[in-house]
């Protein structure tokens, strides 16, 4: 759903408006959300079907908030802080998870004891469900008062006859189809490593995980200083190959400290490859293309992840993990490789 909604609401905030649209698909999210935990009260018939029901429409709902957010935060920002502005983003996205997951896994127990009951009981899950969606529509009031205001004459935004870049998004496309591979891979394989190939204990593994948690909640704020160097191209570019980089340990060393070392790496690189990505998008988009280019973007990304989650599985079972994160550095290099193209096209414009 995600994947298949990533264009339609790239379309719909261009026609429609940004924040329109964003107010549309975070309420479609919220229903969604409200949908699972009402699970037991609907008809017996409907009980297995339904929690599906509800990521479908939570999914709905999401690329219609995300997809149009990027643009709409180029929109009211100036050139001069626009940078920071996407870094504070991912850093306080990044916490945010780590708050929630915090509050995810205590809250069931809390409501639990509070009643007398243990956790075999739906009833603390559903209740934890339900404060969910209560701190989402709480999370709705400031986008209900934000002003779009005047916007900043940029260059970009000018070129309002500018067709849409059919050639630049595809091989955007291209790129993050090959290159998000290593972050899919690590994400979805890099426990199940730990635990089938190193034998490292449950807490071992948490530790490891939260580590990497923690850095990419900070990583972000590294995204102004890469940006006013050379510009946001070269900073994805760095950081692409940054990423390749420390993939190494991973696949040279049978070692719990190097799955340490490259996945605190991957988790922190992404963590700020991510909104360069978005502003370098942004930056090479006319200003009435911006949403559609990025619901692009977001479906090659939901893609590649999907995708290279399915595939690495029957890869990992074949021949290994490490020669699964083999696999992930070879068409990471080659996604690096297409990003080199894009910026050499640029150069000769």
């Amino acid at each position: 759903m995600f994947m298949a909604m990533s264009l339609p609401a790239g379309a719909l905030g261009d026609r429609f408006g940004r924040k329109n649209i964003m107010v549309l698909g975070g309420s479609i999210t919220i229903l969604g959300m409200l949908l699972l935990p009402l699970t037991e009260s609907v008809p017996l018939g409907l009980q297995r079907i339904w929690p599906i029901l509800s990521q479908i429409v939570l999914t709905t709902g999401w690329p219609m908030f995300t997809v149009n957010f990027v643009p709409f935060l180029m929109a009211v920002t100036t050139l001069e802080n626009s940078s920071r502005a996407y870094a504070l983003n991912s850093t306080l996205k990044g916490l945010g998870i780590f708050v929630g997951t915090l509050l995810g896994g205590s809250l069931p127990g809390i409501f639990a004891a509070a009643v007398g009951q243990n956790l075999e009981s739906s009833s603390p899950f559903r209740t934890t469900l339900f404060v969910a969606v209560l701190l989402s529509l709480t999370a709705m009031i400031p986008l209900f008062l934000i002003k779009a205001g005047k916007r900043v004459d940029r260059k970009q935004q000018e070129k309002t006859d500018e067709k849409f870049p059919y050639l630049l998004i595809f091989l955007l496309v291209l790129y993050i189809c090959l290159f998000h591979t290593v972050w899919a891979l690590v994400r979805v394989f890099c426990t199940a490593y730990m635990d089938a190939d190193l034998n490292l204990t449950p807490f071992s593994i948490g530790l490891i995980a939260a580590a990497g948690q923690f850095v990419a909640i900070l990583a972000p704020l590294l995204v102004p200083a890469l940006t006013a160097r050379r510009g946001s191209g070269w900073a994805v570019m760095a950081t692409s190959i940054g990423m390749i980089v420390v993939l190494f340990p991973l696949v040279a060393f049978h070692h719990w400290a190097a799955v340490g070392i490259s996945s605190m790496g991957i988790f922190a690189l992404s963590a700020v490859w991510m909104p360069l990505l978005q502003i370098y998008q942004m930056e090479m988009v006319a200003n009435r293309w911006r949403s559609l280019a990025y619901g692009a973007i977001s479906m090659a990304l939901g893609f590649s992840f999907g995708a290279f989650s399915l595939i690495g599985g029957y890869v990992a079972a074949a021949w290994g993990y490490r020669s699964l994160f083999w696999l992930g550095i070879a068409l990471t290099t080659a996604g690096a490789v297409v990003m080199g193209s894009i910026l050499r096209r640029q150069k000769t414009q």
